[in-house]
């Protein structure tokens, strides 16, 4: 986004866990271009806003360990914070403008929310896969 003009302070990172927070927040401060990016946890983004989202889903299997059709008890092991619904509303309702979700699809096609997401994204083009800049 940078890269594109955006105003470093106009991007806020969602993430699920505390520890990802801390290590983007030491991340962004070593580079002058990145330092104004606000770091926070989806929890602690409630009743907040920014003009663009970046929300990164954590977790990630590589596609041979993942399950045609798995249990609840995988599911809860493998999914952890993004399989809460609630919790993962509030991170895609944050963004203005734009949102950016980081992830592995196919991890998240496991869950039916997610599955329905990623398939609405594709169907309006708004769905890049392996994408590296």
């Amino acid at each position: 986004m940078i890269k594109y003009r955006c105003s470093s302070s106009a991007i806020r990172v969602l993430t699920p866990y505390t520890a990802q927070k801390a290590h983007l927040d030491g991340l962004f401060s070593q580079s002058q271009q990145t330092a104004n990016i606000q770091v926070s946890s989806v929890f602690a983004s409630q009743g907040s806003e920014a003009d663009f989202i970046v929300l990164s889903t954590v977790r990630s299997l590589p596609k041979r360990d993942l399950m045609d059709t798995p249990s609840r008890k995988w599911m809860r092991d493998h999914f952890g914070f993004i399989s809460d619904e609630h919790q993962m509303n509030v991170a895609l309702t944050r963004a203005k403008h734009g949102l950016v979700i980081v992830g592995n699809s196919n991890l998240l096609a496991l869950h039916s929310m997610w599955r329905n997401l990623l398939a609405h994204y594709k169907q309006d083009g708004c769905f890049i896969e392996n994408w590296i800049d």
